[in-house]
C-alpha cells in the first residue's frame, strides 16, 4: 500500500484519545536508545531527554513518543536496553503514550493514534512515518536483516541505505517521504504529526515532523492553548 492510502487507513482505524481546550502535547520521536556501546547514537542525549521530558511531565503535558524509541534494529532485547537507562525507560513506560516504528516494530503497542477534539471537531493523526515504505512496514524483517548484517558492506562501495528514509543516508527515499506527507496532509487538510525521516520541520497547520534525539540535542513538537510549535534542545 502506498504512503497515502496507509495514512488514510490509519485516520479512521487507529485508537481514538478525546481532547478538549486545556490539552497539553509534547510529541517526540525517534530516540534510538540503545545499550551505551558505540553504536549507541542516543548516548550523547540521554541525559538532556531525561530532563526535557520530566519537566514537561511535572509541568502537565501529556507526552507521546512516536516510535524508533527502542534499537531493536541492532539490539537483541529491550532488558539491556532498560539496563542502560533505567530513569528513562521507567518514565516512558508509565508516564508516556507510546507508538511503534520500524525499529521496534516488535513492540506490542498501537502503530498509530488520532487525537481528537469534539467541540473543535479537529483531528491529529499520529504515526511514526515508516507507513507506506515496504523494507520498513511490510517487509520490515528483511528490512532489519539488510540493515543489520548487509547494509554496512553496501555502504562501503557508496550505496544508500535502502531501509532509512534519513536524508543523510538516503536523501532520495528521504524527500519521497516528506513530501507524501507533506501533501497527503495539505490536500486533506489534515495535520499529521510524525518522525522517521529525523529532520524537524514543519509546515502549518497541518505538518509536523517532530525530528529526533539522535546527534547534537533533540526536537519536539508541543501542543498547548491550540496553537502547535515545533521545539529544539540542545
Amino acid at each position: 500500500m502506498s504512503i497515502e492510502s496507509k495514512l488514510d487507513q490509519a485516520l479512521v482505524s487507529s485508537p481514538v484519545i478525546e481532547i478538549d481546550d486545556s490539552f497539553k502535547g509534547f510529541f517526540v520521536s525517534d530516540l534510538h536508545m540503545g545499550v551505551g556501546d558505540k553504536a549507541d547514537d542516543f548516548k550523547a542525549n540521554a541525559s538532556l531527554c531525561l530532563d526535557v521530558l520530566e519537566e514537561r511531565w511535572h509541568k502537565g503535558f501529556r507526552i507521546f513518543a512516536l516510535g524508533d524509541i527502542y534499537e531493536f534494529w541492532e539490539n537483541s532485547s529491550i532488558d539491556e536496553i532498560v539496563k542502560t537507562y533505567p530513569g528513562l525507560c521507567d518514565l516512558l513506560a508509565r508516564g508516556t503514550d507510546r507508538i511503534r516504528g520500524n525499529h521496534d516494530q516488535s513492540l506490542i503497542l498501537p502503530e498509530s493514534y488520532v487525537l481528537f477534539n469534539r467541540k473543535a471537531n479537529r483531528k491529529i493523526l499520529l504515526v511514526h512515518g515508516h507507513q507506506g515504505d515496504f523494507f520498513c512496514d511490510e517487509g520490515y524483517p528483511l528490512g532489519k536483516f539488510v540493515s543489520k548484517y548487509i547494509w554496512r558492506n553496501l555502504q562501503m562501495v557508496g550505496l544508500k541505505d535502502p531501509t532509512t528514509a534519513v536524508k543523510e543516508k538516503n536523501p532520495k527515499k528521504h524527500e519521497w517521504t516528506r513530501i507524501a506527507f507533506h501533501d497527503w496532509a495539505w490536500g486533506k487538510k489534515q495535520t499529521v504529526i510524525f518522525g522517521h525521516t529525523h529532520l524537524a520541520e514543519a509546515d502549518p497547520p497541518y505538518y509536523w515532523n517532530c525530528g529526533s534525539w539522535v546527534g547534537n540535542g533533540g526536537q519536539a513538537v508541543v501542543m498547548e492553548d491550540n496553537q502547535i510549535s515545533l521545539k529544539t534542545f540542545i
